[in-house]
């Protein structure tokens, strides 16, 4: 798939989700808004849900915190262990 000068559209219809890990900047993030265009679900910074009115998007994870992030990877290790071991 060609990424520069790509048809937004393939691209868009090719994938599932969105992140947006934008940490910085002013206002309402263009590539959320247009993620949620397309009727993608989105992960984001903060940041990146900023302008996004909290009690209106289930459509939307904000993950920036470093020890949920810690957390969730420990989650999916503890998991694979369980469950994709060579007895199962």
């Amino acid at each position: 798939m060609k990424a520069y000068g790509a048809d937004l559209e393939a691209v868009y219809g090719a994938i599932y989700i969105v992140i947006n890990p934008a940490r910085a900047g002013a206002g309402l993030k263009i590539k959320s808004v247009e993620a949620l265009g397309y009727g993608l679900p989105l992960v984001a910074m903060s940041e990146g849900a900023c302008r996004l009115p909290e009690s209106d998007r289930p459509f939307l994870m904000v993950a920036d915190d470093a020890a949920f992030r810690a957390e969730l990877a420990q989650s999916a290790y503890d998991y694979a262990q369980r469950q994709f071991t060579t007895e199962t």
